[in-house]
């Protein structure tokens, strides 16, 4: 053991007289500093495509400048958060990390919540070194628009920080290892947020034409202030919000809703870069970047939101739906009992928008194609009989409705590696825009006429058999919960607007299995939703209870575990 010590001190002693400051300052061969690095417009416009591509990353597989995950923390996140749906899977702790969202179950451990807070602040710090690196008023006007595009960015990503965490830390430059911003001051990030919005969209130009497909990929004046009106509205200025979203994007009439019977295409590949779409982050297969093409177009959310082969009955032919990349599909969402018969009860079993967002069951088993479909016609009468249609064991969380607005189809794959998919994320549609409208409007009672006429348009588009005749907060509550299913606004929405610890009071309480008994050969028609459904049909319920939005706590994420320990400064949030 003496012997040892000896030769590690002289090892140290060695080590600490050869190694001089001189001889260690010698530069790391194939790295460009970052002062060197941030020069050019080129350089300006390399760290830009960064940012678009590390948010692009947060839509579809997680954390932004580092490791990747199997989901997308902002669609999970914001979406599960909600009443019109269950978090299912093969069974309840399949989707675990689903779960704990949907029934308010979670911690300040919840990995969907960390990972979104971090994917979050990596893209805040990437935009970061583009803005503090160049000029906003820099001569080249290229320039000025790649920091005006960070700024927006970073402006987006705050906008959603504020919504979920309320009084995140506000940074703005590119901050050492050793700093530890504490919260911000209430109000402060959506008021940066709104002012940075404003200012940035002076730098960016206007979308040049209705049909115009580059404006839809890449940040324009109008999808800017569009962002903008949402901030004012979140941020309750109702009457900011109606004039900036009346007179900057609406008026410009640079945006349309698609024609009812085009409703099915708005998140899949054929309706990519379509007249509706604000913002979408673009996803195109380019061979010469090898396996990193596919880096948006993660199998694994496919797997999420497509439905379980595995318990179906073998016949669902995949020419239609894509039952998961790799064949087999999760079966991460079903929409609730609830939301559906309220849906239909709405709009009609008709209308454009029910036939695009959810099927029942008797659609699934016969308006699909199965296996013996192939080569014959069958009637109904056959179909009921056809032990290769429909499921044969069972669907957790599922009351005989399917979600169809988000599941991947066939066609959306990407033609060199059908594991993937090609179909663009949605960030933001006229649709929203039109009832974020409608909201502020309502609110500052301005533009009431022009407000009602946006809902309307939206209902009649739906094929709705409702349609408004006055412009009530509930009738704006109402639409918005039917045309904004599944794109991150509903839970987020009912904790603003007050209404979420009665609506979410029971999130979780009980969950439902179904079951296609098929006995004595008939699976059973249900044309008729109004109708009881067939006695083969069955729903059992667990009941577990306990979870549910909790007043005073679930209006705002926890600070996550990781940042609370290793911050001194944060203070963590009511609650928690």
């Amino acid at each position: 053991m003496k012997n040892i010590l000896v030769i590690l001190t002289f090892v140290a002693v060695f080590l600490a007289s050869s190694c001089s400051t001189d001889n260690l300052e010698i530069p790391q061969k194939g790295v460009i500093p970052q002062s060197d690095f941030y020069k050019t417009e080129g350089d300006a416009l390399s760290a830009i495509t960064t940012c678009y591509s590390e948010l692009a990353r947060l839509m579809s597989r997680g954390l932004a400048g580092g490791q990747a995950f199997n989901y997308s923390p902002y669609v999970i996140l914001y979406n599960e958060i909600s009443d019109d749906i269950y978090a299912a899977g093969e069974f309840r702790a399949d989707n675990w990390f689903g779960t704990e969202l949907n029934e308010f179950r979670y911690t300040t451990q919840q990995q969907t919540i960390t990972n979104m807070y971090r994917s979050l602040y990596g893209v805040i710090y990437s935009c970061n070194l583009l803005i503090n690196s160049f000029d906003q008023n820099d001569p080249n006007v290229n320039i000025q628009r790649y920091v005006a595009e960070a700024r927006v960015w970073r402006a987006w990503c705050y906008m959603m920080l504020a919504i979920g965490w309320g009084t995140p830390p506000l940074v703005t430059d590119v901050l050492g290892a050793t700093s530890f911003p504490g919260n911000s001051e209430p109000g402060e990030v959506m008021d940066f947020v709104i002012k940075e919005y404003g200012e940035a969209a002076a730098f960016i130009p206007s979308k040049p034409s209705k049909t115009d497909k580059d404006a839809t990929i890449r940040l324009c004046k109008e999808a800017v202030y569009a962002f903008q009106g949402k901030a004012q509205v979140y941020a309750g200025k109702y009457a900011d919000a109606a004039k900036t979203l009346k007179e900057k994007v609406i008026d410009t009439n640079l945006y349309d809703l698609v024609p009812g019977a085009e409703m099915t295409n708005l998140f899949h590949k054929d309706g990519d870069y379509s007249v509706e779409k604000v913002f979408e982050f673009n996803v195109e297969d380019n061979s010469a970047l090898g396996n990193n093409a596919y880096a948006p177009m993660t199998w694994q959310q496919a797997n999420y939101w497509s439905w379980r082969a595995d318990h179906f009955r073998g016949g669902l032919v995949t020419s239609e739906i894509n039952m998961g990349a790799s064949g087999g599909g999760w079966g991460g969402c079903f929409p609730t009992g609830e939301f559906a018969r309220s849906l239909i009860a709405n709009d009609g079993m008709d209308s454009y928008r029910r036939k695009a967002w959810i099927k029942t069951y008797h659609e699934v088993l016969y308006d699909l194609t199965y296996a013996s479909d192939a080569t014959t016609t069958p009637t109904i009468a056959e179909k009921r009989k056809d032990d290769k249609r429909g499921i044969q064991s069972y669907l957790y969380g599922c009351e005989g409705y399917f979600m169809w607005k988000r599941i991947y189809l066939y066609n959306d794959r990407c033609l060199r590696s059908q594991s993937y998919f090609e179909m663009n994320h949605v960030l933001m549609r006229y649709a929203e825009v039109l009832l974020l409208f409608a909201e502020a409007a309502q609110r500052s009672n301005q533009y009431t006429s022009e407000a009602l006429a946006a809902l309307n348009a939206i209902q009649n588009r739906a094929g709705s058999k409702h349609v408004s005749s006055s412009l009530t907060l509930d009738e704006i509550k109402n639409e918005k919960r039917f045309e904004m299913w599944l794109e991150g606004v509903r839970g987020i929405d009912l904790i603003r607007w007050g209404d979420a610890p009665t609506v979410l009071a029971h999130n979780g309480d009980k969950v439902p299995t179904f079951y296609d008994d098929f006995t004595g050969n008939d699976h059973g028609v249900w044309d008729d939703p109004t109708q009881p459904m067939p006695s083969q049909w069955r729903i059992t319920w667990e009941n577990y209870g306990g979870g549910g939005f909790k007043a005073g706590q679930h209006e705002l994420f926890p600070y996550p575990f990781f940042t609370i320990t290793r911050n001194p400064n944060i203070v963590q949030n009511p609650g928690w």
